[in-house]
């Protein structure tokens, strides 16, 4: 899966260079702004994603703050799990698929709108290979990894579906790289069972999170992160 991963981000912008290049715009610049790689709006696309991101996960966030043993299993972790999960994942696999897929898709003349719907379940389903790691490696009984793997397919879907999104408001691989470097540290988001301590405070921190993050909307605006790109003849 690795090597796949790496070689769709090293052939994956391809097929957008030709797209554009066929509608007339497919200079270097213009090819580098597709895919999310330029200088104007960066330090905004670095900072909004990031900060709205963590503001939906403001239970998790009140969990790990309050619950010393998942602090220490989300940051006791070896050196090169942290860099594969934190740094080399979140990169590669934003560029694959917002910076390669997802602009590849509206360079077709694809609507955001669905752009966005769709390329992320290309993204969960990249997952389910996962299936024969549980099973042949570790143990589980095929209904067991399937249960694993459907819980992870929907949340991935879901993030998938986040940072599709601010990668369309922004147009920056940073906007969904970091909020995905983000999403990896934190894990799954995973409410209190009931009678656990403190869990009207931490349910609360998870609807307030939602509402928050609803009312922040306006500051993924593309406006803030210098965004006016368009495909030609999209």
């Amino acid at each position: 899966m690795a090597v796949t991963t790496l070689a769709a981000a090293a052939l994956g912008w391809r097929p957008t260079r030709r797209r554009l290049a066929a509608a007339g715009g497919g200079g270097t610049q213009a090819l580098l702004a597709a895919l999310g790689l330029r200088s104007p709006g960066l330090l905004a696309a670095a900072l909004l994603p990031l900060a709205l991101t963590a503001v939906l996960f403001a239970g998790p966030l009140l969990q790990l703050a309050t619950d010393r043993r998942r602090r220490h299993a989300r940051l006791a972790l070896p050196p090169l799990t942290l860099l594969r999960n934190l740094v080399v994942a979140p990169l590669v696999e934003e560029f694959v698929f917002r910076s390669c897929m997802l602009s590849y898709l509206l360079a077709c003349g694809t609507s955001p709108a669905a752009a966005v719907a769709f390329s992320p379940l290309l993204f969960a389903a990249s997952h389910l290979h996962h299936v024969y790691d549980l099973t042949r490696f570790q143990g589980h009984s095929l209904r067991s990894a399937l249960a694993a793997v459907a819980f992870q397919f929907s949340y991935t879907a879901l993030f998938g579906w986040l940072a599709a999104w601010l990668f369309v408001c922004s147009r920056h691989l940073a906007a969904a790289a970091l909020p995905h470097a983000f999403c990896n540290l934190m894990g799954p988001p995973m409410p209190p069972p009931h009678g656990a301590p403190g869990r009207s405070k931490i349910l609360a921190a998870y609807t307030l999170g939602i509402l928050g993050f609803c009312l922040l909307r306006p500051l993924s605006d593309p406006r803030l992160f210098a965004n006016d790109l368009s495909f030609p003849g999209s």
